[in-house]
């Protein structure tokens, strides 16, 4: 299942990131995945962070808001990704980052670059879809990371070619005196749990300090199954971390179940995640996956 193309994806690969700013706010859709709730499970190891190989479907325990679920689909992903590259930082410090995550995977994925200036609202497609490394950009305006942008890769990401998506966040918030957010970053959340992207964030900080201009958009990260970075913008520390992110995805799981809880309240539910009775030699696991999504809302009567 893990990287195999679409033919959606690749009879539109002429035409894919072709969208300025954000689209129409329409009603949410829901991928229905056959009416599973799905969820990549990340699970590393060591202190270089690797994936973890070699589990089974009888490895994991899933549960939401603390009951078990059983398991309907399971699988082992560990081919392609797309990624979206979403861009608030500069290009000085933003042209190693995408390089040395696609180099630190074994498999050629395709990305696209979105830089956000406010004009338009979600920013513009840089780089579209492509798999050339050497086509990384490494002059652009600077601008920032906002819940419009976030929205216009999840968007982009509906055109990709791999089953795996996810979207890396570099660098804070938009700073502008005009209003450049019309997303509330809590719909932008629910929207991409629904696509199963995975969103992850790396922000820099030259004091050291641990206050952050994101606008709250790294909050995003854990709530789908990524994670957030903070660090020096120092020579090679950007670029490790990208690799770092790269081999976190080396290899994982995917599990659908069919919730116990299905009343269409429209509320959040919560997901954990257990391995039980690993490899003794691999010492203490780190897992993740996203922290829940919200279910669906019951349609009011006309």
């Amino acid at each position: 299942m893990g990287g195999q193309q679409t033919a959606r994806g690749a009879a539109n690969a002429g035409n894919r990131g072709q969208r300025r700013g954000p689209p129409e706010r329409k009603q949410d859709e829901l991928e229905p995945d056959n009416g599973l709730v799905t969820a990549y499970i990340t699970v590393t190891a060591g202190k270089d962070h690797h994936a973890v190989p070699g589990l089974t479907r009888s490895n994991f325990h899933v549960f939401e808001d603390n009951e078990e679920q059983k398991l309907d689909a399971f699988s082992v992903e560990s081919g392609p990704i797309t990624v979206g590259f979403i861009v608030g930082g500069d290009p000085t410090d933003f042209r190693g980052i995408a390089p040395a995550f696609l180099q630190a995977t074994p498999w050629t994925d395709e990305y696209f670059v979105i830089v956000d200036t406010g004009h338009p609202p979600g920013g513009t497609v840089i780089q579209n879809f492509t798999s050339d490394v050497q086509k990384v950009p490494k002059v652009f305006e600077v601008g920032g990371v906002t819940p419009d942008s976030i929205y216009v890769g999840l968007d982009n990401l509906k055109e990709a070619a791999n089953r795996r998506k996810l979207l890396l966040l570099f660098g804070g918030s938009l700073t502008t005196d005009e209003p450049h957010s019309g997303l509330d970053p809590q719909y932008v959340v629910r929207q991409a749990t629904k696509q199963g992207v995975q969103v992850y964030s790396i922000l820099t900080n030259s004091d050291g300090g641990t206050d952050f201009d994101d606008g709250g958009t790294s909050d995003i990260a854990h709530l789908t199954g990524g994670r957030n970075y903070t660090t020096y913008a120092s020579s090679g520390t950007l670029e490790r971390i990208a690799e770092e992110i790269a081999h976190n995805i080396g290899v994982q799981y995917f599990v659908g179940y069919r919730t116990t809880h299905p009343d269409k309240d429209g509320k959040w539910r919560r997901i954990k995640v257990e391995v039980a009775n690993p490899p003794a030699d691999l010492g203490k696991l780190d897992i993740w996956t996203r922290w829940g999504y919200y279910a669906d809302k019951e349609k009011k009567k006309q």
